[in-house]
């Protein structure tokens, strides 16, 4: 009841197009949906999987960056207004204050004069909560962090010895509510990146990722900056995450 009938729904960086579909599915005849994607490849996918899924619903993709303000102006400079932003997953945590605040705005650019934005947040938890979330004992955020250097290695000719010189490191960064991603280096060392040297200290990190946790007032403060305010909120079963409807 919320969201508005035949309303026309755009989904930055919209990947595989799955939860895309929960929200099409629930959603009072949606007028049709646009997928805006950086990686053309993925925005084809996307765009294939929801035709499949919603064949009477129209779908037409947009190749852009929603960090790139110019980006979004220039796209929606021709584009219907009064749309429905999608932007679950809590993506808004990993930029810093300022790029968050670009980030909504650009959203907020996406939704139109009188559109609305349906965001997830990542809520403030106990801190060995997320530290067991961040460090854990299947390693697949292990994987994930040195995935980096191992793209370094294939892609930018590398000859870093990613098992045996660096190790997966989270941390909570209390002051600004984050929890920080290291590869910290085990013993000091030198590696060739595509014909340049360069040396490493024993624990030496390299600061890969952030991901920032709000409570309800402070995201409230941040969606307030960018010129938004929260028309409605829904909090999951344990109350470790929300989505919050935001209008201009």
């Amino acid at each position: 009841k919320h969201i508005k009938p035949n309303s026309h729904i755009i989904e930055p960086g919209s990947g595989a197009g799955i939860k895309i579909q929960m929200l099409l599915s629930a959603l009072d005849c949606p007028k049709s949906f646009t997928p805006l994607e950086i990686s053309p490849s993925a925005l084809k996918h996307s765009v294939a999987t929801i035709k499949k899924a919603f064949p009477f619903l129209e779908v037409n993709g947009m190749v852009g960056d929603f960090t790139d303000q110019e980006n979004i102006n220039a796209i929606m400079s021709d584009k219907p207004h009064n749309n429905l932003v999608f932007f679950p997953g809590s993506t808004i945590g990993n930029f810093e204050t300022d790029q968050a605040i670009t980030v909504l705005k650009n959203l907020s650019n996406l939704a139109g004069t009188n559109g609305q934005i349906l965001i997830g947040v990542d809520l403030i938890k106990p801190i060995n909560t997320l530290l067991d979330a961040y460090n854990d004992k299947q390693g697949i955020t292990a994987a994930f962090n040195k995935n980096l250097l191992h793209r370094i290695n294939s892609e930018l000719n590398g000859q870093l010895d990613v098992e045996d010189n660096f190790y997966h490191q989270s941390i909570f960064n209390s002051d600004k509510s984050r929890i920080e991603m290291h590869l910290v280096c085990k013993k000091a060392h030198k590696a060739d990146i595509n014909g340049t040297q360069f040396a490493f200290d024993e624990g030496e990190s390299i600061h890969t990722e952030n991901s920032h946790k709000y409570s309800t007032a402070s995201f409230e403060s941040l969606a307030n900056l960018a010129g938004l305010e929260i028309e409605q909120l829904w909090y999951a079963p344990n109350q470790t995450y929300c989505l919050f409807l935001l209008t201009k």
